[in-house]
């Protein structure tokens, strides 16, 4: 436990640092000018595509969920359990703190720890996707073949899944194989459907400050959420800036528009999305407690 702290601590310090390097060289000033040229209207449309995103997270998770044949799917049970695995992945060192959410599901607790697994391969695998695509387009000094053949290995990830099975023939994973064979297509299309969304946001806000074309969002922005899944910064923070300003400037970007651009839409995305989750989580707790106190009221009448 206090290895897993000391590790949290590292890459809060890290975050820290990388932001203090970028905002050493940051006109600051400039960087407000740039913050006031989004307009209310782009920030409500932002807002409302992050809506869309988690709504498609919920019902992605949905999935993952059924991939136990068992499982009963409950709406709110999925929202609620969502939105506290988002809030965990802030209040608890390290990115399995979502697996803190298998508490608050009503589903066997092997089945959810292959549920969130599988939610965390998705995410991972539609970065690596995308980013893929995109370094066809970006790496231009890289052989064309070696990208190509890159991007076909990461596409074909997801039908690596159903080799598990036959890895551990021992741990009756074959009810979870069926269930995903029915539901595969669909969540990979979701995936798709919120990376696109994503990419949508960072346009509006990109053309807010400056001309931009979207293929050149298609290209930049996926090579910048890569850090998302870079394990060694709090969520991503300021390695995700630092990779905005290294890309974005390719594209004429000033490094304060880019760092207004991504710090608005990592807001948008997780700031809020974890707050809500931080609020079910206390009145969950709350709950929680209130039942054990009658529980020994209970008990001693």
């Amino acid at each position: 436990m206090i290895l897993k702290r000391l590790f949290f601590l590292f890459k809060i310090l890290i975050s820290f640092l990388i932001l203090y390097a970028i905002f050493k060289h940051i006109n600051i000033p400039r960087m407000l000018q740039y913050l006031r040229m989004v307009s209310p209207l782009t920030l409500t449309g932002i807002l409302l595509l992050a809506v869309l995103k988690w709504v498609i997270q919920c019902y992605n998770w949905g999935k993952f969920l059924a991939l136990n044949p068992q499982y009963e799917i409950r709406t709110g049970e999925v929202v609620r359990s969502f939105l506290i695995g988002e809030a965990l992945r802030f209040l608890v060192p390290g990115g399995y703190a979502t697996y803190g959410k298998m508490f608050y599901v009503n589903n066997r607790k092997s089945a959810t720890i292959i549920s969130v697994s599988m939610e965390k391969f998705f995410i991972i695998w539609t970065s690596l996707l995308f980013a893929a695509l995109a370094g066809i387009f970006y790496f231009t000094s890289l052989a064309l073949y070696i990208r190509i053949v890159v991007f076909f290995i990461i596409m074909s990830m997801p039908g690596w899944v159903y080799l598990i099975p036959r890895l551990f023939p021992g741990k009756s994973l074959y009810p979870y194989s069926r269930k995903y064979n029915e539901h595969a297509l669909v969540i990979i299309s979701a995936q798709i459907i919120f990376m696109i969304i994503t990419l949508v946001q960072y346009y509006l806000i990109i053309t807010s400050v400056q001309s931009f074309r979207f293929l050149d969002t298609f290209i930049s922005v996926p090579l910048i959420l890569i850090a998302n899944i870079i394990p060694i910064t709090y969520s991503g923070l300021g390695l995700r800036e630092h990779f905005a300003v290294l890309i974005f400037t390719r594209y004429n970007m000033v490094p304060e528009a880019a760092i207004v651009c991504s710090m608005l839409i990592f807001l948008v995305n997780n700031v809020i999305t974890g707050i809500m989750g931080v609020v079910l989580l206390l009145r969950s707790r709350n709950h929680r407690i209130s039942i054990a106190k009658t529980a020994s009221s209970n008990l001693i009448k």
